[in-house]
């Protein structure tokens, strides 16, 4: 019950876009888990499912996997085809907030948010000891926040959201677009990546530097945003923007700014690294046995 992961095994999908396929292939693989688990006597309490996509935790439904073209589709109802045990399904960034809250940076207070920026931008709400979803679900939805009205516009529609600005592709694309200007610069030869960039960053080459600026003045309204909107005792920063090599560089540089009134938020960042999924579905699982066990039951 420490959060120690003990066993892992990775199963490539065939084909991602096909809910049916690869919903059989996630059987096969809990079968499996089964079979080890007997073989160990070892009890399995339910199955936590961390899902890239929106979902609705209270029938297990998927709603939408843009990037996989998924739409609803009865996940967690077909999971359980294979086992007699609860599938709880939670979109990835609150189950990983819960991995922290149990497990984590979060251990010991009321409240934490999981600020992820990475390939997209979001954020897992904890208020309370329970997970704040909103009424149509959109807590956490920082991402779509619009802080550049005559930015760029979003893989959502929308223009300026705060993902244009604090995302992986978004920093990648502000390189790009100044490389273009600063064609013997030397970061322009070297392959374009985070590392690359807080490395050039780091050694006052002008490129990277105006990336960074960006990045920490937009890191900085991320935080700010957080603090107006759901005042954490604790925010852990994860995601590559902020653990990639070098990334100190970035974290060292983004200070809170004033507030109307005294605020006493600790910033930290996740610990969890490439597991902090699988750490984030065994910790649904376990915080609806202890503190909403009715979401099982039901």
């Amino acid at each position: 019950m420490g959060g120690e992961l003990r066993y892992m095994e990775e199963r490539p999908v065939d084909d991602p876009r096909e809910p049916a396929k690869g919903i059989e292939q996630a059987k096969d693989l809990l079968r499996s888990f089964e079979t080890r688990a007997k073989r160990r006597r070892r009890p399995l309490y339910g199955i936590g499912v961390s899902f890239p996509g929106a979902v609705d935790p209270r029938t297990g439904d998927c709603l939408l996997w843009a990037e996989s073209g998924w739409k609803r589709f009865p996940l967690a109802r077909s999971l359980m085809e294979a086992m007699d045990i609860p599938v709880l399904l939670e979109e990835d960034v609150r189950a990983e907030a819960l991995g922290e809250f149990w497990f984590g940076e979060g251990q010991g207070v009321d409240s934490l948010v999981l600020l992820k920026l990475a390939r997209g931008v979001g954020a897992g709400v904890v208020l309370e000891q329970r997970p704040y979803r909103g009424v149509n679900g959109l807590a956490g939805e920082v991402g779509h926040i619009t802080v550049d009205p005559y930015g760029d516009r979003c893989s959502c529609g929308r223009v300026g959201c705060l993902e244009t600005k604090v995302s992986v592709p978004a920093v990648l694309r502000k390189a790009r677009e100044l490389l273009k200007k600063n064609p013997d610069s030397p970061l322009a030869r070297e392959e374009l990546s985070l590392e690359s960039i807080y490395r050039a960053a780091r050694e006052g080459e002008k490129v990277a530097r105006e990336v960074l600026e960006q990045l920490v003045a937009f890191t900085k309204v991320a935080l700010e945003i957080v603090v107006h909107a759901y005042d954490p005792d604790i925010i852990v920063l994860s995601g590559a923007v902020v653990e990639a090599e070098g990334a100190d560089i970035l974290l060292n540089n983004v200070q809170l700014g004033d507030f109307p009134v005294e605020v006493r938020v600790d910033v930290r960042v996740s610990s969890f690294g490439k597991h902090r999924g699988i750490i984030g579905a065994a910790a649904s699982v376990l915080h609806r046995l202890i503190v909403d066990p009715q979401a099982i039951e039901g």
